[in-house]
This record gives structure tokens, sequence and C-alpha cells, in this order.
């Protein structure tokens, strides 16, 4: 997950002045968030930069549920992801080796 912090030009393009903007989702699926979108609330915690939406994200623990509210196409809309095991989540990621 790669995130930026919002600017003023950003949010004018994105129609809001608050979140963090995604510019690129992981592939795997259980994180339904997608390039583009901006979140703005994480289980209604608004996270201030992209460090601050990592740790809002590791916080949970796997099996919980967590609502994402992003701006997506300038419609907002709720996601909601399932936190996987992190040692599962590990291995897919081992498994795939680095990104060229």
């Amino acid at each position: 997950l790669e995130l930026v912090t919002l600017n003023a030009d950003l949010g004018e393009y994105f129609g809001t002045q608050e979140g963090v903007l995604v510019v690129r989702a992981p592939t795997d699926g259980d994180l339904q968030l997608k390039g583009g979108d901006v979140i703005l609330a994480i289980d209604g915690r608004k996270p201030t930069s992209p460090a601050h939406a990592m740790r809002i994200l590791r916080s949970y623990d796997k099996g919980e549920s967590v609502k994402i509210d992003v701006m997506r196409k300038q419609r907002r809309i709720t996601v909601t992801w399932t936190v996987p095991d992190r040692e599962d989540r590990a291995r897919r990621v081992r498994r795939r080796g680095p990104e060229t």
C-alpha cells in the first residue's frame, strides 16, 4: 500500500481537502482500496498522514472488520476490510518477492 499526503491541488482534483491519497493498492484483494482513492477515515479515525494511516490499519487484530471511508471518483463510499492473519500475509509477500 503506497500512500501520500493530500495537498490543496490534489484535494481539489479528488473532491476533498482532507484525507490520504492511495497511489498504489495491493492487488491481492483483501484490502478493497484502489489507486486514486482518498482515505477519509478508518473506523471513524481520520488519518493525518500516510504513516498515521498505516499505524491505524496495523492496530487491528486478525479477523476484525474495519470500515474505511474513502472518496472514490468524487463520491464518498465505505469499504469493509477484514484483517487477515499476519503470518499468512507475510508468506504471500515473501512468495511474490520484490517488486520491480
